[in-house]
């Protein structure tokens, strides 16, 4: 049986990019990166969604540029996002599909105010999911490629965490190993 318990936290990523700041712009430009399951922000397994295995979960990517410079500058371009699926193998990660622009004005440049939102969705898992989003854009004002990412976690309500017999097994013996070892070193210890 597998099982999903962990305990993550991993706030919005926040990059600042005041140090790039024109001398006629002191304002910070912020790019903010969050990633939802099921509308939720669930960075932690106390914060995740019960989604039962085999129905729909969906995964909502949030893209913000805080930034309070209405300016070229602060703006950023040539934005993917390449989500992980919750394993270490390339071959089965995806690209979420750009949604709507929640604020903005639809130029392919995420200028500051705008909020752009990706989606993608699939099948729950036994046990629950913790996958990694992770965000590549492009600085209009330095050509440098910022990465950002975030977490989202869900659980399977009906998964009863109970230890497998072989972990149980071996916990046991790692207990009797070191009872036995303890035993021997009083024995070698007392006069």
């Amino acid at each position: 049986m597998k099982t999903m318990r962990t305990s993550v936290f991993l706030a919005t990523v926040v990059l600042s990019l005041s140090a790039f700041a024109p001398d006629h712009a002191k304002a910070d430009a912020i790019l903010a990166f969050t990633k939802l399951a099921n509308g939720l922000d669930a960075n932690d397994a106390n914060d995740a969604p019960a989604v039962p295995a085999g129905s729909t979960v969906v995964w909502t990517y949030r893209v913000e540029n805080i930034g309070g410079v209405l300016d070229e500058s602060f703006a950023f371009g040539d934005i993917t996002i390449i989500d992980d699926n919750g394993t270490l193998d390339l071959f089965d990660d995806f690209s979420p599909m750009f949604g709507v622009v929640e604020s903005g004005n639809s130029d392919d440049i995420l200028e500051p105010g705008e909020i752009w939102i990706y989606e993608a969705s699939g099948t729950a898992l036994a046990g629950g999911l913790l996958n990694t989003a992770s965000l590549t854009a492009i600085s209009q004002m330095t050509q440098t490629t910022v990465q950002l990412s975030d977490i989202a976690i869900y659980q399977d309500p009906n998964d009863l965490t109970v230890p497998e017999p072989a972990s149980l097994a071996l916990f046991l013996a790692g207990l009797g190993g070191l009872g036995v070892a303890m035993r021997r070193r009083i024995r070698s210890i007392a006069p």
